[in-house]
């Protein structure tokens, strides 16, 4: 996790939002003076420590779950006052969203969620789930919440999970945040994230005099006729073949309260809030489980070259023949020691590599055909991947140590 202060360039860009520039004060006329401000007082701005949290793309591993928490126990044990967590990414797992979610509540700082991907515009429904049990939330405003077959990750979750209870805990969490006092929503919204169960419509108030379509209420039955031109369709396609889709835009994702505002920058959230940041900090998370997958292939094949020129290495040696033959066996069993404990450091990695991220054993060992292979066949897949290696070694092993006495 990479941390970064920054607090000047924050502070000229929040004078700008704010209008607050530099320079002699503007001239008033005797009659701007004479009458009264009837202008509401702004509040005044606060100063707070700040952490911008920036966590990119899926949420597809639980040691996501783990470093998120090291991240802001790390901010709290600081004097962080306020996170601002940025979130990106379309694909998510049921179970990290259940993980992650303690996290937001009773937090001991102000939290806020900030769902915004410039470059693709599209952050997921598990994102936005967990964004609605912060203490505020802002939208990018060309980001749209969505959700599509594919996003749910959970054939990489353990074929041990309990999904019925994640989904409980998941649901739970939600209703309780939308039922707030605090903050009341339309809890209609449980429904649609992070996966959408049900068909859902927004019922909008376009009465002359109001700036902008208002929502009236969410419904999740097919709105009448007499409703036409007032109503957006949130989700599309079809219940029954689980192929249920979600679309937000940024302004509807605000008028549902999904989010307050939108925020482009930073800065512009800090100025909603009225915070100045003292100082800001920065940081970034983001899913090791794709370099992981690339760095187990790596280990497996640097432990399979060591042990092929081992045994070649070996067989050479035990062929050999005549007087000089138990002095050269020897060398070579001595030389071929190093080799096995490379082996080895290899498998030892590909052993963390599982440990940090058990979902590795979710695909098919490297080699191994994916063809029928259930959850059953695919664990001893890999056993038979990792324990024959072992084996291989110890063989290997053997057989250096005699030639080398």
């Amino acid at each position: 996790m990479r941390l970064r202060s920054e607090q000047g360039l924050l502070t000229v860009a929040l004078a700008a939002t704010l209008g607050l520039g530099a320079g002699a004060p503007a001239q008033t006329s005797q009659t701007d003076r004479a009458q009264p401000d009837r202008t509401p007082a702004a509040a005044p701005m606060t100063k707070r420590k700040v952490l911008h949290l920036r966590l990119k793309g899926d949420l597809d591993c639980m040691k996501l779950v783990d470093d998120l928490a090291a991240a802001t126990g790390e901010a709290r044990k600081s004097g962080v006052e306020v996170i601002v967590l940025e979130m990106s990414g379309e694909r998510w797992r049921g179970d990290v969203v259940s993980g992650m979610m303690p996290l937001f509540k009773g937090a001991e700082v102000l939290t806020i969620a900030w769902l915004n991907d410039p470059p693709d515009g599209r952050v997921g429904s598990g994102q936005a789930a967990l964004a609605l049990l912060a203490d505020r939330c802002y939208i990018g405003p060309k980001t749209e919440v969505v959700f599509e077959p594919g996003h749910d990750l959970r054939a990489q979750a353990p074929p041990t999970t309990n999904w019925e209870q994640v989904e409980q805990d998941v649901q739970a969490a939600l209703w309780g945040r939308l039922g707030s006092v605090e903050r009341p929503r339309d809890t209609l919204l449980a429904a649609a994230l992070p996966t959408p169960r049900q068909p859902l419509w927004a019922i909008l108030d376009r009465s002359p005099g109001l700036s902008g379509a208002r929502l009236e209420r969410l419904v999740a039955e097919s709105p009448s006729a007499a409703e036409a031109g007032r109503f957006v369709s949130l989700t599309s396609g079809s219940t029954e073949r689980g192929e249920l889709r979600l679309r937000v835009e940024p302004a509807m994702a605000v008028s549902i309260g999904i989010a307050e505002s939108s925020a482009r920058e930073l800065g512009q959230i800090l100025a909603a809030e009225r915070l100045t940041p003292a100082p800001l900090t920065r940081a970034e998370l983001e899913s090791g489980l794709a370099k992981a997958r690339q760095e187990l292939v790596k280990d497996l094949a640097a432990f399979d070259r060591a042990a092929e020129r081992m045994d070649k290495a070996l067989d050479d040696a035990e062929k050999q023949r005549g007087v000089d033959a138990a002095r050269r066996k020897r060398k070579v069993g001595k030389e071929s020691l190093p080799l096995g404990d490379e082996a080895a450091k290899s498998l030892e990695a590909v052993e963390a590599l599982v440990a940090n991220y058990p979902e590795l054993l979710r695909s098919a060992p490297p080699g191994v055909s994916t063809v029928e292979l259930t959850a059953v066949r695919l664990s001893a897949a890999w056993h038979d991947a990792v324990q024959d290696r072992k084996d291989r070694l110890v063989e290997l092993r053997a057989r250096a140590t005699r030639l080398a006495e």
